[in-house]
């Protein structure tokens, strides 16, 4: 194969018989399934390109009828006499700017609705006249034209906002301590830079006036009282299934969802975005920019450790600092400046994951560290004040246009599968502790103390079956802090013997009714909870 075939950046995708099911042009490293219309018009020009921008030896004889095939027309050949040194070079940087001015257009093409690219492909590809239009689609030549000229001023717009994302920075806002130092600064690249903030950041950000571009969530358990603002209800809000809860729902602006989950079921899996979450949602925000291709990232707030006896922002959580009682769950980690700080053990695999990131991309990537805490390896260290001078460009982007494109690229349609599916197992889960409940119920009625142990293994069954699925963890997670206490009354004393009484039983059973009655209670909670975000897609 040719090597101009190998780099092309389009492809006829096709099933084991041959057939072709899909066309695909890659956009910015983005593959996106086209029409086959928008697919024929795009590697007619770039065949057309090719053939001019190649350089042909003397006496190479060209086919006229393959360069009819492959779209070259007639006039692009025949030149007798060899062109000078300076119309080549005029030449190619013509077919330069003509190669970038047909990516922006095939990129705006792709970002029409499909009735507006069928006019504008029948129109400009297919030569038809707005008449003839008209008259195909039942429409007068006056709708035909008016839309035409609205769909030509948002192209127009497509090419002046273009983002540069060669250029353009983003600004990871994690709410570590060190965000207190560095929130003023933000406010100054506000458009300059893309502003992707983690959930517990959001009220810092709306006490300081400043709406950042997007946020992310990925814990269930958050507070509500951080979603509880105006820049939260605003912002463009990036979320999982993970993530489905009453105060999300309540949000009114621009939803994207991302898959972060690995339960998602791998038929459905395939055909959704997948965006790790890294452990936390921070490294969440990082998978997001990694994603949308920004090739300079800034992270503030990413300390991962105690600064101060403080592990969060000041106005996030009022996190207690150090507690001693704790002093198992702490590590010490090498800081920013080489010092020793204090974390949290399991904030490690968060550090280890954005160092992993890192050096997967240590080719096109940098990535500039101006929190103040963990030393991340394979970082550029420096404040934010001087990463802003360094690296954000003085110039106002559309970052909307980013979020539009997510919008387009991470579905809609598939998490509402997923959901119905989880709401069925919420059921399904519902039931296994109905039933565990009247086993319980059993248990206290039995004289023969010997079927005990059959009751028991039955209840053991469901609980363990429902704790598989990714709704089963949900109810678990939710249950556990009012379970695990009547749990540890339920064998208090009678952990070690042998056989249990009549009485041993009789504790046994109306403790584990309680706890059923938790995990039901949640089960229904977590079931409507889905339902209601079915309600919001």
């Amino acid at each position: 194969m040719e090597k101009w075939q190998e780099n092309r950046n389009y492809r006829k995708i096709r099933d084991e018989n041959g057939t072709v099911i899909a066309n695909i042009i890659t956009v910015d490293g983005r593959d996106v399934a086209v029409t086959e219309d928008v697919f024929a018009a795009y590697a007619q020009m770039d065949r057309r390109e090719r053939y001019l921008s190649e350089d042909l030896p003397t006496g190479k004889v060209l086919s006229m009828e393959q360069l009819a095939e492959d779209g070259v027309l007639p006039d692009y050949v025949g030149a007798e006499t060899a062109p000078s040194a300076e119309d080549c070079v005029l030449a190619r940087e013509s077919e330069r700017e003509r190669e970038e001015l047909t990516s922006l257009l095939l990129a705006a093409l792709i970002a029409l609705e499909d009735r507006d690219r069928q006019l504008i492909t029948a129109l400009f590809y297919d030569h038809l006249s707005t008449r003839e239009y008209a008259r195909r689609t039942g429409v007068t030549q006056r709708a035909v034209i008016k839309r035409r000229d609205r769909i030509l001023r948002d192209m127009k717009k497509y090419f002046e906002q273009k983002v540069d994302m060669e250029n353009a920075v983003a600004v990871l806002v994690a709410a570590g301590p060190s965000l207190d130092d560095n929130i003023e600064y933000l406010k100054h690249i506000k458009g300059k830079a893309f502003i992707l903030a983690v959930d517990s950041a959001i009220r810092m950000c709306e006490e300081h006036h400043i709406k950042p571009d997007g946020f992310a969530t990925i814990d269930p358990q958050k507070q509500e009282v951080l979603f509880e603002n105006q820049t939260a209800d605003e912002t463009p809000l990036f979320w999982c299934l993970q993530s489905v809860y009453k105060q999300v729902r309540k949000l009114k602006g621009t939803k994207i969802f991302c898959n972060c989950d690995s339960c998602v079921p791998k038929d459905i899996a395939d055909k959704v975005e997948y965006i790790s979450p890294g452990g936390s949602v921070a490294n969440m925000v990082l998978s997001i920019l990694n994603y949308l291709g920004f090739h300079k990232i800034i992270a503030i707030g990413l300390d991962l450790a105690f600064l101060k006896d403080k592990k969060h922002a000041s106005v996030v959580y009022d996190d207690g600092g150090i507690n001693e009682a704790e002093k198992d769950d702490y590590t010490e980690v090498k800081g920013q400046n080489g010092e020793t700080l204090l974390t949290y053990v399991n904030f490690m695999p968060y550090k280890e994951d954005v160092e992993k990131r890192i050096k997967d991309r240590k080719e096109d990537l940098t990535f500039i560290n101006s929190s103040k805490g963990v030393y991340i390896e394979g970082a550029v260290h420096m404040s934010f004040e001087e990463a802003i001078k360094k690296f954000v460009p003085d110039v106002n982007n559309d970052f909307k246009r980013l979020i539009e494109e997510c919008q387009k690229s991470f579905t809609l349609e598939q998490p509402s599968t997923i959901i119905e599916e989880y709401i069925q197992e919420c059921e399904l889960i519902y039931q296994n502790y109905e039933e565990c409940y009247h086993l319980y119920d059993k248990l206290k009625k039995i004289d023969n103390i010997n079927d005990s142990k059959e009751i028991m293994k039955k209840i053991d069954e469901l609980y363990m079956t429902s704790e598989r699925s990714f709704s089963g963890t949900l109810i678990t997670d939710a249950s556990s802090m009012d379970a695990d206490q009547i749990l540890e009354e339920m064998y208090s004393g009678i952990t070690n013997k042998e056989k249990y009484s009549k009485e041993d039983l009789t504790s046994i059973a109306d403790k584990g009714m309680r706890i059923a009655e938790i995990f039901m209670k949640n089960a229904r909670e977590t079931k409507e909870l889905f339902e209601e975000s079915l309600k919001g897609l």
